[in-house]
């Protein structure tokens, strides 16, 4: 499936999905699985990026996408990594900076989920709670599944697509049967072999070019939405995540990638949103580190977390205008 023409409900689901981050780490009453938002960016990135890497590839222009990942996640992620550094020098107290160079380098350098395996943190512990770099994992998460998955690309694109879906499809069960397997070890939870089920969902939902009729992609969309809004409520983090709880989720999303057309969709396909998508990228790295460092100076109130949130909204969209797109697109 390629992307002809501009998805403004992708855009929106990125939206969405960072806000159920956002509402899980303040700690906003029936947001507490809002971590899933992290698997349904997962999925969406496999879906965006397998379209990218074929019309890329077809036109042999590979190194034009490594340029253009590389001015999307790099400029932002060195930007808001030395934000965090220098700020916890000075607002955090000096007994929670014991890993902090350790923990900005591999923020930098794409392995900030293996730091934090070697170091045992539980995700859901209280050690994690304070530690201003811990979203970074996903991101690292997502860098390793761009070379692995460009590699992919690359090696079958003499192939026939049908043997590139075989494989995909392959690790895509493996990888599930790993997480299922592994998910109960709780530092496991940053494992990149165990979330490249979830980038593989969208990858293949991409990949199979499927031709829905619209009154079926409205019936398939509301059944995503509802395993969405079940797995925001019924997901049982002491049963292992991402393990099979996750899956349910992530194949939700994948369901409501191939009904652009479905009347949810359709719904969520306005401008506002799709604005406030293109921020989501910003959000996710601003938000964290600011309760992190507002909690050490404030108890962190309901009018609190209101202000963090503008604050956050507001600084994100002037480095997407200021910084960000003067680094892409040079204006």
């Amino acid at each position: 499936m390629k992307l002809q023409i501009y998805r403004h409900d992708i855009n929106s689901l990125r939206f969405f999905a960072v806000l159920l981050v956002f509402f899980s780490h303040i700690s906003l009453s029936g947001f507490s699985n809002g971590f899933i938002g992290v698997d349904i960016f997962f999925v969406i990135s496999g879906f965006f990026i397998t379209s990218l890497l074929n019309q890329k590839i077809q036109k042999k222009e590979i190194f034009d996408f490594l340029i253009r990942r590389t001015k999307r996640l790099i400029p932002n992620l060195f930007l808001i990594c030395f934000l965090i550094f220098f700020c916890s020098l000075i607002f955090i107290p000096g007994y929670v900076l014991e890993n902090l160079f350790l923990n900005f380098f591999s923020s930098i350098f794409g392995f900030a989920n293996i730091n934090f395996i070697i170091q045992s943190k539980d995700y859901f512990g209280p050690s994690s709670e304070i530690n201003p770099f811990l979203h970074i994992w996903s991101l690292s998460v997502e860098k390793h599944f761009y070379i692995i998955f460009l590699l992919i690309f690359i090696f079958f694109s003499n192939y026939l697509t049908r043997l590139k879906l075989i494989f995909i499809l392959t690790i895509t069960i493996l990888s599930l049967l790993l997480s299922i397997d592994l998910s109960s070890i709780n530092h496991f939870y940053y494992l990149t072999p165990i979330r490249i089920f979830e980038f593989g969902i969208g990858c293949l939902v991409c990949m199979v070019n499927l031709e829905i009729k619209k009154k079926n992609q409205n019936i398939l969309s509301l059944t995503a939405l509802v395993i969405l809004v079940f797995s925001m409520f019924f997901i049982d983090p002491n049963k292992g995540i991402p393990g099979w709880q996750v899956f349910f989720p992530c194949f939700a999303v994948g369901i409501i990638l191939i009904t652009p057309d479905s009347k949810i969709n359709e719904l969520i396909s306005n401008k506002f949103l799709s604005y406030l998508g293109k921020l989501s990228y910003l959000i996710y790295l601003i938000h964290w580190p600011l309760i992190i460092i507002i909690s050490f100076q404030y108890q962190l109130t309901s009018e609190l977390k209101m202000i963090i949130f503008i604050i956050t909204i507001l600084s994100s969209s002037f480095l997407y205008h200021f910084y960000e797109k003067k680094i892409r697109f040079g204006k």
